[in-house]
């Protein structure tokens, strides 16, 4: 038998294997949007390891679906990933019910009945924080990002708790309502720049925030890091080249798509587990906006850690 397989050259076909073990060899990854590289990068991953595993990934925006439209994808499919910052738990549960496993990409909420991947925000902001510090800079502002997002309320409470740490004592002036976009880190940057005691340093929510905050500096005289200190968070390509090239705290955007699927495979073949959260670490991206000198660069160019 095993001979014949050999002579003829045999490779089984997933789409035959499927149908017989009752399974689709499809997975579904649902993402909150695309207009930045953070999600092409999950998607890659994802793709790279559905493959690999001889399964097809059906990519969807959140915002295109409702509860509805989910349940009958996930129906269509072995499993779900979702991925969104501002992800509902009715959403998951619905899923769970009606028998889908379910990955959250994100910090779990404790009644979530699903597994998750995320990255350590908290330690990772915990760490930029501490290197400004370290800097010697005493007026360090923070802009968040959006207040649904428990991605960003973990970057807030580490900033707020390094500072306690160190007894400073900070106005709520210094603390800045953002989101995620340059658009946001502009107009926050600006209206910090403008306090009669303005920041010498500023830590931002996102790499875009930052950029942002970047271009508000320049425009109004502020030289970073001259003047201004910036460090951002998901450690962006982009980040490596704008001037000076921006600190960030990377995080495995790749490396979280693909776990998200070697989670969820996990989960598909042993149905009864508890569900687990697996938290992967962060990586500060020493550059020069920070005001470490050129020779500490962290190249990174490609955005992946070393």
């Amino acid at each position: 038998m095993l001979e014949a397989v050999h002579e003829l050259n045999y490779r089984p076909n997933p789409v035959a294997q499927g149908l017989a073990l009752q399974s689709t060899r499809t997975l579904a990854l649902i993402i909150e949007r695309f207009d930045n590289v953070y999600p092409a990068k999950i998607v890659s991953g994802a793709e790279f390891e559905a493959r690999e595993h001889g399964y097809h990934l059906i990519v969807q925006q959140l915002s295109d679906l409702d509860v509805d439209e989910l349940l009958r994808l996930a129906a269509r499919t072995d499993g779900l990933i979702l991925s969104g910052s501002t992800l509902g738990v009715e959403m998951v549960h619905d899923a769970v019910d009606q028998g889908t496993p379910v990955v959250v990409l994100g910090r779990l909420l404790p009644e979530m009945r699903a597994d998750g991947v995320v990255a350590d925000n908290y330690s990772g902001a915990c760490e930029a924080v501490e290197h400004l510090i370290e800097h010697g800079y005493q007026r360090i502002a923070h802009i968040t990002g959006p207040t649904v997002s428990r991605h960003a309320n973990a970057r807030l409470r580490a900033y707020q708790d390094v500072l306690a740490k160190h007894g400073m004592t900070l106005g709520d002036e210094y603390t800045v309502q953002g989101a995620y976009s340059h658009e946001s880190g502009y107009e926050a940057m600006s209206g910090l720049l403008d306090l009669a005691e303005p920041p010498d340093a500023v830590f931002c929510a996102d790499d875009l925030i930052a950029l942002g905050a970047m271009m508000a500096a320049e425009a109004l005289g502020y030289d970073v890091p001259g003047k201004l200190a910036v460090v951002g968070f998901d450690g962006l390509e982009t980040g490596a080249y704008v001037n000076p090239p921006l600190t960030s705290v990377f995080q495995p955007m790749d490396k979280i798509g693909r776990t998200a699927v070697q989670t969820l495979l996990w989960r598909i073949a042993n149905p009864k587990e508890e569900p687990r959260e697996i938290v992967l670490p962060t990586e500060l991206l020493i550059r020069r906006s920070c005001g470490c000198p050129a020779s500490a660069h962290t190249a990174a160019v490609s955005g992946e850690a070393a």
